[in-house]
């Protein structure tokens, strides 16, 4: 199992052409080019998430795609090394890509991006397509279970993401532990399998490497660095917050206590409550009028659960370089 294990943390290191077996989830509105260009310059696979370098809503798929491509051309100035870009899935696999997805796959191919981290569901005749692209496809599943990972596999993932509960952000529709079912997915797969969920510090990338992960996706954790574009504030409030701060705002993602999130929270736990709650989530911009903007109280915090274990901020290389720690 061991010897396993090793050949496949190589295999992710030669697919992606990094020096360390780790991705930084592709967070949405708090990527750019200066932080994917950090993590990427540092020996990760950063990733360009939704609306990446951007503080302003756009509503046509032709313009995200155009703004997109200018990251990407600004990214390339800062490095030379792998990065990805998100590409967010239908629900099913029969469903088509939305517009906006469209266009960024389009606009992807047009610049030769090589990495696409998929969030969704697989979609055979999408990964056919990055594939006739020369493209690396890590797919994420947002229904996370066996029969799910394989059918990604077969379809022509890669790398698969295998994302627990303890996650920051919109997590699975399924509630596995970030650690409990990686045993069972890993003798059943046969391309490597990264973990997500509640990994902030080596301890967290070295539990998970023992019990057989081929690598780490990290989010949460790379907020707290000087070169994410998220607001100064709200990475104060993850520096003091810890696992008590948490609140569900909908039935698949937390937040740290704000106002907005208190009264998401209370309707979440009345019986009686009719509203969509992801929707109304939504409705008040998701993550961008806090994490980006800085009008904390006026909208939500995801993070993971392992939130108390960040107590400082750190440089992107430094925060790469101790994590690795608990890869090798």
């Amino acid at each position: 199992m061991k010897r396993r294990c090793y050949y496949m943390k190589q295999q992710v290191l030669q697919i992606l052409k990094t020096k360390y077996p780790l991705i930084q989830a592709p967070m949405s509105w708090i990527t750019n080019a200066q932080f994917v260009g950090a993590v990427a310059n540092a020996g990760g696979l950063g990733v360009l998430g939704p609306n990446a370098g951007q503080t302003t809503i756009t509503s046509d798929p032709g313009q995200t795609a155009s703004l997109m491509q200018a990251e990407i051309q600004k990214l390339r100035q800062i490095t030379t090394h792998s990065f990805g870009l998100n590409l967010l899935m239908p629900s099913t696999p029969e469903q088509d890509l939305n517009p906006y997805s469209a266009a960024l796959l389009k606009m992807a191919f047009a610049e030769r991006v090589k990495y696409f981290v998929t969030v969704g569901s697989y979609n055979r005749k999408v990964f056919e397509q990055i594939k006739q692209h020369n493209g690396i496809i890590i797919h994420r599943s947002e229904m996370i279970s066996l029969a799910n990972l394989r059918a990604a596999e077969e379809a022509g993932a890669d790398i698969l993401v295998a994302t627990g509960i303890d996650a920051g952000g919109i997590f699975p529709r399924r509630a596995f532990g970030t650690f409990a079912t990686l045993a069972e997915f890993k003798r059943c797969l046969h391309v490597p399998l990264l973990i997500a969920g509640g990994i902030n510090t080596a301890k967290e990338a070295k539990a998970a490497t023992d019990l057989g992960a081929d690598g780490i996706y990290v989010g949460t954790r790379f907020i707290v660095t000087p070169e994410s574009p998220a607001s100064q504030a709200v990475k104060d409030l993850i520096v003091a917050a810890d696992s008590d701060d948490l609140e569900f705002v909908f039935e698949r993602e937390r937040s740290l206590k704000t106002l907005a999130a208190d009264r998401l929270n209370k309707l979440f736990n009345d019986p009686t409550n009719k509203v969509d709650l992801s929707q109304e989530v939504k409705r008040l911009g998701g993550v961008r009028p806090a994490m980006l903007l800085g009008k904390v109280e006026q909208g939500i915090i995801p993070v993971n659960t392992g939130v108390g274990s960040i107590v400082e901020e750190k440089p992107v290389s430094t925060l790469i370089n101790e994590l690795s720690a608990g890869l090798l």
